[in-house]
Order: structure tokens, then C-alpha cells, then sequence
């Protein structure tokens, strides 16, 4: 497609992306991130992930901190079935 995009609601409005942006036609507050591409060599075609080193390095701390408030809990209930 060439040219300024059309709107069917106003169909001589261009859409820009300060448009878009300022009618808030964003998606509704929903973030999309890339899950990956398809690289394409001559005649071959490979899906790459792409990873977010960042997101799983805090998803990593979020499981660390879960299991050592656990681990923390059942200590504290072993210890108080000792002393009864």
C-alpha cells in the first residue's frame, strides 16, 4: 500500500502516526513484544527467538525470592512442631 492511510470513520482523515497516537488507537494500554522473526537465506527460512535476556533474568529473581520465603515458612513450621 502507497500513500496516506485512510480511516473508514473519517474517510478523508490521514493517518499519521501523531494521530494514531493522539486518537489513542494503541491497542487498548496492551503492550506487544516481538516473539521472534523468520530469516530467510536464499531458499531456506529458520524462525529465530528473540530473547529477552532482562525479562528472564527478573522472572529468574521473582522464582528465587518465592522459593526462599517458602523454604523460610516450612522452616518456621518445622521449628514450632519441635518445641511443642
Amino acid at each position: 500500500m502507497t500513500g496516506p492511510l485512510r480511516c473508514s470513520k473519517w474517510s478523508n482523515a490521514r493517518l499519521t502516526e501523531r494521530t494514531v497516537h493522539r486518537v489513542g488507537w494503541g491497542g487498548f494500554g496492551l503492550n506487544a513484544r516481538p516473539v521472534g522473526a523468520f530469516v530467510i537465506k536464499g531458499d531456506e527460512v529458520t524462525w529465530q527467538p528473540a530473547i529477552d535476556i532482562n525479562r528472564a533474568i527478573i522472572g529468574g529473581q521473582i522464582v528465587a525470592v518465592v522459593a526462599v520465603l517458602t523454604l523460610r515458612a516450612v522452616i518456621r513450621m518445622l521449628a514450632k512442631r519441635q518445641v511443642r
